[in-house]
């Protein structure tokens, strides 16, 4: 199988398209590993770690049928960030409940002088933008 992992090269062939598409084998091959790894997940929330959420789930009154596992997934990151002061998990979740903050920016580059163009013959100052003053007598 060519490439791989940050493998890929132009002679492993070329990106999809809409006139270029994966065969029929390779599609269903990709979707056995999606339901594979879907099917792993429904294994690992039916068994001892939805046994392991109950206190949790008991706590916060949610009935522990209606877990899934994006659930309890946020369950455990819940108590991480408060059992443990997992300060990464507790980001997340704030990341999650209100979005992420927007950074902003602080520019601290000097800013470009304007340079004044003079023509003597007239009253006017041309700036390096383009804009003119008029500093003739009124």
């Amino acid at each position: 199988m060519p490439g791989g992992n940050k493998k890929i090269t132009p002679k492993d062939g070329k990106k999809f398209s809409k006139d270029y598409q994966p065969s029929p084998e390779a599609k269903a091959e990709g979707k056995k590993k999606g339901n594979l790894l879907r099917n792993i997940a429904a294994q690992i929330i039916s068994g001892e770690a939805k046994e392991a959420l109950k206190p949790l789930a008991e706590y916060l009154e949610i009935d522990i049928d209606q877990v899934d596992l994006e659930m309890a997934m946020h369950l455990k990151q819940m108590e991480l960030a408060i059992k443990n002061g997992d300060t990464r998990a507790y980001n997340a979740i704030l990341d999650r409940l209100n979005g992420k903050p927007i950074q902003s920016i602080i520019d601290k580059t000097p800013p470009t002088p304007t340079i004044l163009q003079i023509n003597p013959l007239s009253h006017e100052l041309t700036t390096d933008n383009g804009t003119e003053e008029d500093t003739g007598p009124d």
